[in-house]
């Protein structure tokens, strides 16, 4: 599920990409590791950095031409965030210093910081250090009008000022991670003035107030934990969150082609309790609102492909059911681009994207074959494509006869 919404609801801002050909704009140069946030003219990314100071940095491209404009190292594990007042990212405590654990650690230090979309240099820095982990995080950093919250390696949800970097609240888990445990928050997903994410120490999803951080209610979630046989690391199961004017959804399927059961529902806004839900025998690879309705990618007991249904977001009920299927795919991802009205279905492993009617599930557009492209992210406004190889960030362009091709970086003509 896409994160380009502070809901976390799969939408996702952009147009519809352009029918036909495309070829190759220009090419960064590798290894390029994370997300990717196209951005009034440039292309923001994490890439690999072997350095005495950073094994990560942030760097900012020119979109049309893949000139490095920038760069800055950064924390691992901390997602960055673009917005038209700069870009939010975590640095190191000491700024050069490292960016993940020493040899042998396990959490260390970092700020938050607003860098200037022009040149990355610091507008703010937050006063305060939080903390990372060597886990994967799951949780992303999300902007909510004037706020800016994330959750850290200690599992604290914080709200900052985006303006100032002024922190406005926190919110502490009752029970901090134990030192071995494979267990990221999840969220925040943010929804009007509700704010909710999943602490997987004390097994709950947790819904505070976005003006106050004020809890509202916390209600146990359905996820599985178990403890490793050597060592005694705690797992925790997949869950994904989504918020709604009605509630938060919730699905603990996520990656069912390595899970055996899992839920998927919704649970009201006002005191946690299911507004519905379904049986543990249906999988949700992924899901997305739109409007009223939730489309889901799932499958019925005994199929091997994936299939697309609408679900009317207050009952739960099934409205439509695509005719178009999709093989087995250890994940199938569900972006919504609200500007075009188009829903993109995409398999990251094979590179197969095409774009779905949302009302009727009928297929309307798909993905032209990119040689090399493992990866294709939403159109830059000018209907170019970003695309991660295995070597690198590229942008390809629509073939036509006025999009005469760039030279790509490090190449000459």
């Amino acid at each position: 599920m896409g994160s380009g919404s502070a809901a976390m609801d799969g939408a996702w801002p952009g147009p519809a990409p352009a029918s036909g050909d495309y070829r190759l704009l220009w090419q960064g140069p590798p290894p390029a590791t994370g997300f990717v946030a196209p951005f009034r003219g440039r292309i923001y990314q994490v890439v690999q950095r072997m350095s005495p100071t950073s094994a990560q940095a942030l760097v900012a491209y020119d979109a049309d031409s893949g000139v490095e404009l920038w760069h800055l190292p950064v924390a691992a594990n901390f997602t960055f965030a673009v917005t038209s007042t700069g870009v939010v990212a975590g640095i190191p405590d000491s700024f050069g210093g490292q960016s993940s654990p020493a040899a042998g650690g396990s959490v260390w230090d970092f700020h938050v910081v607003l860098l200037d979309l022009e040149t990355g240099q610091p507008i703010w820095r937050s006063a305060e250090t939080y903390q990372l982990n060597s886990q994967p995080f799951g949780a992303a950093t999300q902007i909510a009008g004037d706020s800016v919250l994330f959750i850290d390696g200690q599992l604290t949800l914080v709200a900052l000022d985006l303006a100032t970097g002024r922190e406005r609240w926190r919110v502490e888990s009752s029970t901090p991670p134990p030192a071995r445990c494979n267990c990221p928050g999840v969220g925040p997903a943010i929804a009007g003035d509700n704010v909710y994410f999943d602490n997987p120490v004390t097994g709950q999803i947790v819904a505070v107030s976005l003006s106050s951080g004020e809890q509202t209610w916390a209600v146990d979630d359905p996820v599985e934990r178990t403890t490793a046989p050597q060592g005694g690391a705690i797992i925790t199961g997949a869950i994904a969150l989504g918020a709604t004017d009605q509630g938060v959804i919730v699905n603990t399927w996520w990656l069912p082609s390595g899970t055996s059961t899992g839920t998927f529902g919704l649970l009201s806004a006002s005191d946690g309790s299911p507004i519905w839900s379904w049986g543990t025998d249906k999988p949700v690879q992924d899901f997305a609102r739109v409007g009223d309705a939730v489309i889901v990618i799932t499958r019925s007991p005994g199929e091997t492909d994936w299939h697309l249904e609408r679900v009317d977001l207050a009952t739960g009920k099934v409205l439509e059911r695509s005719e178009q299927t999709f093989k087995d795919a250890f994940y199938l991802r569900l972006l919504y681009l609200p500007e075009s009205d188009l829903l993109l279905v995409s398999t990251p492993e094979t590179n197969e994207l095409v774009g779905v009617n949302p009302e009727t599930l009928a297929v309307r557009w798909t993905a032209p074959v990119i040689a090399d492209c493992r990866i294709i992210f939403p159109v830059l406004p000018n209907g170019n494509l970003a695309c991660r190889t295995q070597t690198g960030l590229a942008v390809y362009q629509p073939a036509t006869a006025q999009n005469e091709p760039a030279t790509p970086v490090g190449s000459s003509r």
